[in-house]
This record gives structure tokens, sequence and C-alpha cells, in this order.
């Protein structure tokens, strides 16, 4: 997250003073967070589905009872 941050803030300003063109900086640094922001979602769906599966109760027949 803090090189999303940092490339982020560096490539307008990067963009400005190599081509002049700040343009093309900010268009990369909307893509880096639209990238940075679906990482995010997803990973965060994966942890709720692991935490839901470790904490689902098993479930049990009558003939099946742990003893």
């Amino acid at each position: 997250m803090p090189f999303c941050i940092v490339a982020a803030v560096a490539m307008p300003i990067f963009t400005a003073v190599k081509y002049g063109d700040v343009v093309s900086g900010l268009a990369f640094s909307v893509v880096l967070a639209v990238v940075w922001a679906c990482q995010l979602m997803y990973a965060k769906s994966k942890a709720k589905a692991e935490a839901e599966t470790r904490n689902a109760v098993p479930r049990y027949d009558d003939n099946e009872l742990p003893r």
C-alpha cells in the first residue's frame, strides 16, 4: 500500500516534468487506485469466506452423533 500511495502521487509529477503532460500520470494513478480497490475487495471476500468455514458448526445426523 505505501508503494501505491507514493506511485499515485509521484506519477503525475513525473509525467508533468518529463513529458509535459499531467493527464497520463493522473490516468495511471486512477488505474492504480482501481486495481488496489479490486484487490482489497477480493481479499476481504476471501477472508470472510475463510472465517465462515472456520466458524461453521458441524452438523450430525441422529445416527452420527459423536460419543
